[in-house]
Order: structure tokens, then C-alpha cells, then sequence
């Protein structure tokens, strides 16, 4: 059963070029595979944007209370 699946889904191209063109679809596919890629890349350099821009706001949050508690310590009472 599993042989007779093997040689229907298996490709083969003689150069590079029918490989490119992958039977007429190729258009497609690389358009596909390239718009894919691309959207992943986007997604890390977002995530890596978000990521620097709540550590900055992290640290003058934690800056920012920090001068709160020392501004409440000098207070006299």
C-alpha cells in the first residue's frame, strides 16, 4: 500500500529549471513560499520590537517607582 502511495506523490525533474517551474505552478508556489517568508521575518522583527519596547517600559515603570519610594522615605512625618 505504502509503495504504490510512494510513487504517486514522488517528484522528479530533470534540471533545476523544470524544477523552478514546477509542472506550471510555479508562479504560485515561489509567490507562496516567498510571501510566506516574508510575513514570518515581519512577525520576528515585530516581536523583537515589542519585546525591547516593553523592557523599556519595564524599567522606567521600575525607575519611576523607585523615585516614588525615595520621595516618600524623605518625607518628614
Amino acid at each position: 500500500m505504502l509503495n504504490g502511495l510512494k510513487s504517486r506523490c514522488e517528484m522528479s525533474y530533470a534540471n533545476f529549471s523544470e524544477f523552478i517551474n514546477m509542472g506550471g505552478y510555479g508562479g504560485y508556489v515561489w509567490s507562496s513560499f516567498g510571501l510566506c517568508a516574508f510575513v514570518m521575518l515581519l512577525e520576528c522583527l515585530t516581536l523583537s520590537r515589542q519585546r525591547k519596547s516593553a523592557f523599556v517600559r519595564l524599567r522606567d515603570e521600575l525607575h519611576h517607582a523607585e523615585q516614588s519610594d525615595a520621595s516618600i522615605e524623605s518625607t518628614p512625618t
